[in-house]
């Protein structure tokens, strides 16, 4: 499997951005996300690798077995294009459809010019060295296993000119190379497809890093194939594979910049945005972030109409008197208890909000057989029946809750729930009279 398409299968990336801001703000939460990550070893990666890893190696030195000991100057070549390979691997462009390494036109010199036998060796070897000092998850013998498994793509087209010699490099065998080239896809796309469904990730999140993969190698591919026909087997000349290397290397440095900036300012954009919707008070949500909750929750429930939003709002009592009689300060200490009984009170994955002054709600969306309008008021009452008083008064609130359905929408379940709370609080006071 090639290195580019391995890195999106063994880091399971995001994909790519659709161009509008979410998705932009979720491209890079999905890099930030991928840094921080400390991948988790399952028991399927880690087969996975041992049997592709290793089935590669038995497969190089299967190849090696077949082949004759190189001379002295195809060994010179060998290791000269085994250190280009390796420099190529640890070359890494990061791009929307995948990652870009410049392998292909060392690969392409590999094929024609070395012991067609030793190529998947070298390409062995080549990656192990280009593995080398890169920061890397799981155990040393894991990390050599999966970097084996990247060279599953060499085998294809060691196996077509194997079948069709075509002696000295030349451009009127380029059908036989064409066919090396489709058949090194085929291996490309086989192995990746193996790993995927070992590591349990849906094959169509390869589609657009095989894609890239492609049409990156079908780029290169002449490029390596023109230098090893003008090179006639010279080592000098040879050298000239190491041009798109360099290229990548400059273009990786100015894109790395760039990536370093848009993570820094996209991760600032949503601390910013995640700011601007919590109330500094109590740390809940803000007015805003209920619009927002009350929008998704309506999607929600548009797409499955099995489910059930109820909301249910809170008028807590005397926060005037207490900023009267004690100050704003007792009138925060009031309001933040009220808000920490909520949270205690809110089933997980509920929105608790700060709405206003001394307004709060709760939304939660649940399957309808689970929506029970009583639990949730009963239970926020009890909480504040165990709150200790704030300066002699005890804690309190008006509440009502209302759902959709039977409400039209979310909207007029909330507006439902305001007017349940207001008629609680009329009840209240006149049973205190």
């Amino acid at each position: 499997m090639d290195e580019r398409i391995g890195a999106v299968v063994n880091e399971m990336a995001g994909e790519a951005p659709s161009g509008d801001l979410a998705s932009a703000l979720s491209t890079v939460q999905d890099i930030v996300e991928a840094r921080e990550r400390v991948a988790s070893r399952t028991r399927a990666d880690r087969i996975s690798a041992a049997v592709m890893g290793l089935g590669y190696a038995a497969a190089a030195a299967a190849c090696a077995a077949r082949g004759h000991l190189p001379t002295a100057g195809e060994a010179v070549l060998l290791l000269a294009l085994v250190a280009l390979y390796a420099a190529a691997h640890r070359t890494e462009f990061v791009a929307a459809g995948g990652s870009t390494v410049p392998t292909e036109p060392v690969l392409v010199g590999l094929l024609l010019t070395a012991p067609l036998a030793l190529v998947p060796l070298a390409v062995l070897v080549a990656l192990q060295l280009g593995g080398t000092g890169v920061q890397e998850s799981g155990t040393r013998w894991h990390q050599l296993q999966t970097r084996l498994i990247s060279g599953w793509h060499c085998l294809g087209p060691v196996a077509v000119l194997a079948a069709l010699p075509v002696g000295a490099p030349r451009l009127g065998s380029w059908p036989v190379y064409l066919l090396a080239l489709l058949a090194q896809f085929m291996a490309d796309a086989a192995s990746a497809m193996l790993r995927c469904s070992a590591l349990g990730v849906p094959p169509s999140r390869l589609v657009a890093p095989l894609r890239w993969t492609f049409a990156v190698d079908a780029l290169l591919a002449p490029f390596g194939l023109c230098v090893v026909i003008a090179a006639h087997g010279s080592l000098a000349g040879l050298a000239l594979l190491a041009a798109p290397i360099g290229l990548v290397r400059l273009l990786a440095r100015d894109r790395s910049e760039q990536l370093a900036q848009a993570v820094t300012l996209g991760t600032a954009f949503t601390a910013a945005r995640e700011q601007a919707l919590v109330d500094p008070l109590t740390g809940l949500r803000n007015r805003r972030a209920w619009l927002e909750a009350i929008a998704e929750a309506t999607d929600l429930l548009e797409s499955d109409p099995s489910l059930v939003a109820v909301a249910l709002t809170a008028d807590v009592d005397g926060l005037k008197r207490i900023n009267d009689s004690f100050g704003h300060e007792a009138g925060d200490e009031l309001i933040q208890a009220m808000a920490q009984v909520l949270l205690d009170s809110a089933p997980a994955g509920s929105i608790v909000a700060r709405l206003g002054g001394d307004e709060f709600g709760i939304l939660m969306v649940m399957p309808g057989v689970e929506a029970d309008l009583e639990h949730l008021p009963a239970a926020v009452r009890e909480r504040m029946a165990r709150q200790p008083p704030i300066h002699g008064h005890p804690l309190s609130a008006s509440l009502g809750a209302a759902a959709s359905p039977p409400a039209a929408d979310v909207e007029h379940a909330t507006r439902l729930a305001d007017l349940a709370a207001a008629e609680d609080k009329l009840a209240r006071r006149a049973g205190r009279d």
